[in-house]
């Protein structure tokens, strides 16, 4: 399976001091395994690459860091019960490696977390890899629409240093809603819509569903993903 992701977005003068409009593109793999283990019982397990993103030549931090954001690799272990021929219960737990990709200090962080960065006594501001457990339910129409609903528990990462951590606590979101739409086209392809709502993310910027965004305050998310099996 081969998963592409894209960010175009217009990016806003007033917060990045950047008019035009700018493309930025990766690509990753995304590997799958899916068992029924006992009847009505099925194991879902799968590895997302890491997804390295065009920096953002526009966009730059505090003290001018550059924007590369890039998107982290995860793996996933879920168990699903057939509640029925059309719905199906799931609980997962998904770890998220963001110590693999670089920090980037947004301008849109709180202010006493900005002032900890900068000098040569400041701690190294990176993110520690993040445990996320949901819950969810999916019902598939007779026509193979398929409909999603899940609950994350926290979707941000925290700073490795404790000072850092301690600066930006109140600010992440502790939990996520992420709503889905699919439909499979044929026998080797699948198009998806999703859309999901967590608290404000200063921290990252989009990590819930991965997009990478120049909002780095915003509550709701949306992606559009294509999948294509060889």
């Amino acid at each position: 399976m081969l998963d592409l992701s894209e960010f175009n977005g217009e990016f806003r003068p007033v917060d990045f001091h950047a008019g035009n409009r700018e493309l930025s593109t990766g690509a990753g793999v995304h590997l799958g395994f899916a068992s029924e283990l006992a009847p009505r019982l099925l194991l879902d397990a799968s590895f997302q690459s890491r997804v390295n993103m065009d920096e953002l030549a526009s966009i730059r931090g505090v003290h001018g860091t550059a924007a590369d954001l890039d998107i982290p690799s995860r793996m996933r272990l879920a168990l699903g019960m057939q509640a029925g021929s059309q719905t199906l219960f799931t609980v997962a737990v998904s770890q998220v490696f963001y110590s693999g990709v670089g920090a980037f200090p947004s301008r849109a962080l709180p202010a006493r977390f900005n002032a900890l960065l900068g000098d040569s006594s400041s701690p190294d501001f990176q993110w520690k890899d993040l445990t996320v457990y949901s819950i969810g339910m999916r019902w598939q129409h007779e026509s193979e629409l398929e409909f999603s609903l899940d609950f994350h528990s926290r979707s941000q990462p925290t700073p490795s240093a404790a000072s850092l951590s301690a600066a930006l606590s109140d600010e992440l979101g502790q939990h996520s809603l992420l709503m889905g739409i699919g439909k499979r086209i044929g026998d080797r392809a699948r198009f998806d819509v999703s859309a999901s709502y967590a608290p404000p993310e200063f921290a990252f910027g989009g990590n819930v569903l991965g997009v990478v965004s120049d909002r780095f305050d915003q509550a709701v998310e949306v992606a559009a993903r294509f999948n294509l099996r060889f």
